[in-house]
């Protein structure tokens, strides 16, 4: 048996867009193709100027990727906009999770440096964001010249990772997309700073850091020694022959609990 479908008598009129226009530097709303990812951010600006446009526009990166966090660089499908790290709830964060610049295919292998984005060691973030590249599009110097590339200074990387620190205490990333979420909420640098300067954190910490592992640290003090005839529990006058400590350092899956590395230091004292 066949059934008929029969069309409605008064189909729904689909709503007409209307359209508006965006006048050149008008912040609100702000067009996407005046508004340029390197401008300081909520500055109004034209990339499209052939005088004044250069400091507005995306950077080109004519070098081969060393990060994941570099796609941040990359155009998206709107005019002088570029992939998003530094928004919250980011639509493109994913990639981090997704892509990466090293080969990491082998099941074996150990990563030496990665460290966790929910870390509460300030001074270890600090180290992995040392000496990042925060700005590259300097201006040349000499003739023809080349541009010097300005990294984090010390003082910004210990400022960046206590804020990365606070935020992450609160509010635990579960995956390497919620670098995005980190640097919208970060003071570190601050909002008040150009797109591809606050994603210097993505570029640091996409390639290097990690959420499924937790990585403890266990403080052993190992003794030996004899209970005199008189003793009578444990706690009772044992004598101590000898000490010896260790620091055990395990690696669980956060997923699995699975203990996917084992290391045993003996402590010298």
């Amino acid at each position: 048996m066949t059934t008929a479908l029969t069309p409605s008598p008064t189909p729904t009129p689909t709503p007409t867009a209307t359209p508006t226009q965006t006048p050149l530097g008008t912040l609100s709303p702000p067009n996407p193709a005046v508004l340029g990812d390197s401008a300081p951010a909520g500055a109004p600006g034209n990339p499209y100027s052939e005088s004044t446009g250069a400091g507005w526009r995306p950077v080109i990166m004519n070098r081969p990727f060393r990060s994941v966090g570099e796609m941040g660089y990359a155009f998206r499908d709107q005019p002088f906009r570029t992939i998003s790290f530094s928004s919250a709830n980011s639509p493109d964060g994913a990639l981090l999770d997704l892509f990466s610049v090293n080969d990491y295919s082998d099941p074996s292998s150990m990563r030496a440096g990665v460290i966790s984005l929910n870390s509460q060691q300030p001074w270890a973030l600090a180290a992995v964001l040392g000496s990042t590249i925060k700005r590259e599009d300097t201006p040349r110097s000499g003739s023809p010249g080349s541009p010097t590339p300005q990294p984090l200074t010390t003082p910004e990387a210990n400022t960046v990772a206590a804020s990365l620190v606070s935020l992450s205490s609160t509010a635990p990333v579960t995956n390497r997309s919620g670098v995005a979420t980190l640097i919208a909420s970060e003071t570190g640098l601050g909002s008040g700073v150009p797109k591809t300067q606050r994603e210097s954190i993505a570029r640091a910490l996409g390639e290097a850091g990690q959420t499924r592992t937790w990585n403890l640290l266990i403080d052993v003090i190992a003794q030996s020694g004899q209970y005199p005839p008189s003793a009578t529990n444990f706690q009772n006058g044992f004598f101590v022959n000898g000490e010896q400590h260790y620091w055990v350092h395990v690696a669980i899956d956060r997923f699995t609990g699975q203990v996917i590395d084992k290391q045993i230091e003996v402590v010298n004292e």
